[in-house]
């Protein structure tokens, strides 16, 4: 919203309306209407405002806590608490250790490896923009000069992580591989028909073994390094990347 938009819309009352001239900023992102002047009418449908509900049953409820009530409620917001803090810290974690490979780790890579994961990775934009129902996607242009620098640390962090594979046995078994999905399934209503998902496609499995071959290399890595820990709360955690 535009800031004149907003300051005119202050002080209505629901269900009132109000006519009024803006005029767009020559820079808006809308060529077409960029530096001229509209006329908008806004009718006020409701007005809310963010407060601190009473932490009691019927919030549970609110909740789909059907049954336990508040005691119920705090218990799954705390293991929910939980699941993110590991996941954010292992994904915290793991871009660290890869992007120390790539930095310890220079390597000569032939141009087509990295010419072949750019259009992979324009496949996988245009594919985005498709399930994004943006129009026109199929043909939408996509330099493959956006994804020079990704595609480059992915072919030579691929390279890194196989050889390291190899070299120390990193390979993902297939009890870890299963207790990966178990702990994706455990997140869900139905976890056996989450696990019955995974283990019906190769492909998907696949995907969980390269995630848990990443794990394998960060446990090692951190197993050779010197590792300090730092204590942060949950919302600077949250704001990390």
């Amino acid at each position: 919203m535009l800031p004149e938009f907003e300051a005119a819309a202050l002080g209505l009352k629901k269900g009132e309306s109000k006519t009024f001239p803006m005029k767009f900023p020559d820079d808006y992102h809308g060529a077409e209407v960029a530096g001229k002047t509209a006329e908008f009418t806004v009718t006020m449908k409701d007005v809310a405002w963010p407060h601190m509900p009473p932490v009691d049953e019927e919030f549970a409820k609110s909740l789909g806590i059907t049954e336990g009530g508040v005691e119920k409620m705090r218990s799954e917001i705390k293991i929910n608490m939980d699941r993110e803090v590991k996941r954010r810290t292992e994904a915290l974690l793991k871009n660290q250790v890869m992007d120390e490979l790539v930095k310890q780790c220079p390597l000569d890579v032939p141009k087509s490896l990295i010419t072949g994961e750019q259009e992979r990775l324009i496949e996988a934009a245009r594919n985005d923009l498709i399930q994004r129902g943006i129009p026109n996607a199929k043909d939408a242009p996509i330099p493959p000069e956006m994804f020079a620098e990704q595609a480059d640390k992915r072919v030579r962090l691929g390279l890194i992580l196989s050889d390291l594979v190899k070299q120390q046995n990193l390979i993902a078994s297939p009890e870890q591989i299963k207790a990966s999905i178990e702990e994706t399934a455990a997140t869900y209503e139905d976890p056996k028909e989450v696990m019955r998902w995974y283990y019906s496609d190769q492909n998907r499995l696949k995907e969980v073994e390269a995630v848990v071959l990443e794990e394998n290399v960060v446990k090692h890595i951190c197993s050779l390094a010197k590792v300090t820990d730092k204590a942060v709360t949950f919302e600077e955690l949250s704001k990390m990347s």
